[in-house]
């Protein structure tokens, strides 16, 4: 039960973490709004690839990864 409001907890603080990122980055390229998609292109794709790594890292140091 702890563990259910330990996650509840975290989630409901990081959950406008996006969100606020996407208005940061549009006020920061509000004078070349096209800009906008291709920074979410390789925000979008850079987290891919750090969720890919890490998946690799945590495979590495576990005992239960074949």
């Amino acid at each position: 039960m702890l563990l259910l409001l330990l996650i509840a907890l975290g989630e409901f603080f990081s959950s406008p973490a996006l969100p606020l990122a996407d208005a940061a980055t549009l006020s920061a390229t509000k004078d070349n709004p096209q800009e906008f998609g291709k920074i979410r292109l390789f925000a979008s794709v850079g987290w891919g690839l750090a969720m890919f790594v890490m998946g690799i890292g945590e495979c590495a140091i576990s005992s239960n990864c074949p």
